[in-house]
């Protein structure tokens, strides 16, 4: 399916939604220029626990969300278009977790730094796998 930039935001607010509704495994994958939304399955230490969407560019992992939040962010990576794909997240991750939620305050933050003072935040826990 193919999802321009401006309509990205509330794709992946839908997502989020779905999985927030327990129904991740019915999410379908998405692409728009070089952008992709790629439904996962999670695991830890090889059990499975739940579903997730892995929002890409090109090859390059931006995000990985799950039905509690972000479990995955890469706030490293630039590119001139990546900002504003950064920025559709973020403001999905707000309307569908609140501006407070610990995550959404934390990547917030983060993009605030200055581009080179930026990292990649994650919080899966040791053993857990994205496939």
């Amino acid at each position: 399916m193919n999802v321009p930039n401006h309509s990205q935001a509330s794709r992946i607010r839908f997502d989020i939604q779905k999985l927030q509704n327990g129904q991740g495994d019915t999410l379908q994958h998405w692409q728009g220029n070089s952008y992709k939304g790629i439904p996962v399955t999670i695991y830890v230490d090889g059990e499975k626990v739940g579903h997730g969407i892995q929002l890409k560019h090109w090859d390059t992992t931006i995000a990985v969300i799950t039905m509690v939040g972000p479990i995955y962010f890469d706030a490293r990576y630039i590119s001139s278009t990546t900002r504003g794909f950064q920025g559709r997240i973020i403001n999905a991750l707000r309307t569908a977790f609140g501006e407070n939620y610990a995550s959404v305050v934390r990547i917030a933050e983060e993009l605030a730094l200055p581009t080179g003072e930026r990292e990649v935040l994650d919080w899966r826990a040791e053993g857990t796998s994205v496939r």
